[in-house]
């Protein structure tokens, strides 16, 4: 619910085509929103027979919760069926507020401690239907260490202007982004980026990888990603900071 695209998503697909969508401003901070949306679907009522609009808004959000938060939304669907009054009334809009921001990917957030504490390289694929809170979860992720607040991770949309159609278009893209010559060799890109490893944590994104032909998804991760990760091990010995 942070992210606009997001907050369309869960709600078109909880409330397909139902008219109080249209009364949504979705340019609202998102406490605002929360809190004004929570009103309106309580003051839509049923979207079917037997089932109000902000129930219909609760299942879909259960399934991206934990289970302890599922077991509270369970019950905050009984009450909403079952009592008239339930919201705006009886429940603060702050209780939905944290359920809604707790889409909060746990199990994920919990793998990949689990990960960058055994090893010093590793890569992870955010992937999932549009909308569906990828974007969330990376940013939970770089919650994960404090130090990742001070850094600017290295971002490539592999969409933009076809970069993820071809490796030589990605290599210039990164190219770009540490200010090299487009034609640089690809060996002085990777020596960059363990270069900062001496004194910080790298963290590259690849945005829109499902735009990525197999082939070149494949051949990108033997091209750079597997290079990398060997140079890291070889010469990039662990600093005091002991990055990642």
């Amino acid at each position: 619910m942070e992210d606009k695209k997001e907050r369309r998503g869960h709600l078109n697909r909880a409330l397909i085509n139902v008219s109080v969508l249209n009364s949504l401003d979705w340019d609202m901070p998102v406490d605002t929103f929360i809190t004004d949306m929570v009103k309106k679907l309580h003051d839509f009522g049923e979207i079917v027979s037997g089932k109000p609009a902000l129930c219909a808004l609760l299942i879909e959000i259960r399934q991206y919760v934990g289970v302890d938060k599922q077991v509270r939304i369970n019950e905050l669907i009984v009450e909403v069926q079952t009592q008239g009054e339930f919201l705006p009334n009886q429940t603060p809009p702050n209780l939905l507020f944290d359920l809604l921001l707790q889409i909060d990917f746990k199990q994920q957030a919990r793998l990949v401690r689990k990960v960058i504490d055994r090893h010093r390289t590793a890569a992870f694929l955010v992937h999932g239907e549009p909308y569906c809170g990828q974007q969330l979860l990376v940013n939970r992720l770089f919650r994960l260490k404090s130090e990742w607040k001070k850094i600017s991770p290295i971002k490539i949309d592999v969409s933009h202007n076809g970069a993820g159609r071809s490796i030589s278009h990605l290599w210039r893209q990164l190219a770009s982004w540490f200010r090299l010559p487009k034609d640089v060799e690809p060996k002085e890109i990777i020596q960059k980026i363990c270069d900062r490893l001496f004194t910080q944590d790298v963290i590259l994104i690849f945005y829109t990888v499902d735009y990525m032909p197999p082939k070149v998804l494949m051949a990108w991760l033997q091209e750079f990603w597997e290079p990398l990760v060997a140079e890291v091990e070889e010469n990039c010995p662990h600093s005091e900071q002991n990055t990642h």
